[in-house]
């Protein structure tokens, strides 16, 4: 195993959302239906420093597409969706701890740590919608950058783990103004 790995994943999403205006207490939409989907490739190569440790250089493409059906809202303006095709592109730096030992019922034990510094780029998209015959677009930031950590336990030879990771990624067009919180926890069990 020379450290390099190459992954490709695809996701699809279907969406049914009900849309209202507080301010006024008024429905827009409801049960209004939607498509999302998702295509990514990632590749990396893990540098080994010494046993335990190891860096991994990544570059990752990210295509999405969502769409919605078109709606007239309860003020009788049609709504319909215009584009929602985007293509990202990620490089990351990932910083890697991992050590196992056998537990103290004599089965393996594995144990992992994870920093990982990321920059993002839009390289494609610009998500819009038709409102009563007028374009309208979201006006996004096309660079980010973000930070994360996570870990994972394993035990009884990697029939149960824990596992978890959290990020932060901002907008470098508006530093600390557009941000994301991530994070996610989890188990899982091996049969």
């Amino acid at each position: 195993n020379n450290g390099f790995y190459l992954d490709a994943q695809a996701q699809a999403n279907w969406y049914g959302s009900d849309l209202d205006v507080d301010a006024v207490n008024r429905g827009l939409a409801r049960d209004n239906k939607g498509f999302g989907y998702a295509l990514s490739l990632e590749a990396g190569q893990r540098l080994t420093l010494d046993a335990n440790w190891s860096l991994t250089p990544q570059a990752q493409l990210m295509w999405s597409s969502v769409d919605f059906d078109s709606f007239t809202d309860s003020y009788g303006a049609r709504i319909s969706s215009h584009e929602g095709d985007n293509l990202n592109a990620r490089l990351g730096l990932a910083s890697n701890y991992q050590n196992s030992f056998i537990g103290a019922d004599g089965r393996k034990v594995d144990t992992a740590v994870y920093g990982i510094a990321n920059l993002y780029q839009s390289l494609i998209g610009e998500n819009r919608i038709n409102y009563a015959g007028t374009r309208m677009a979201s006006d996004d930031d096309k660079t980010w950058a973000g930070i994360g950590m996570g870990g994972r336990y394993a035990w009884a030879d990697n029939k149960y783990a824990l596992y978890g990771e959290g990020s932060v990624n901002t907008s470098l067009n508006h530093f600390a103004d557009s941000y994301n919180l991530k994070g996610n926890l989890g188990f899982k069990v091996n049969w």
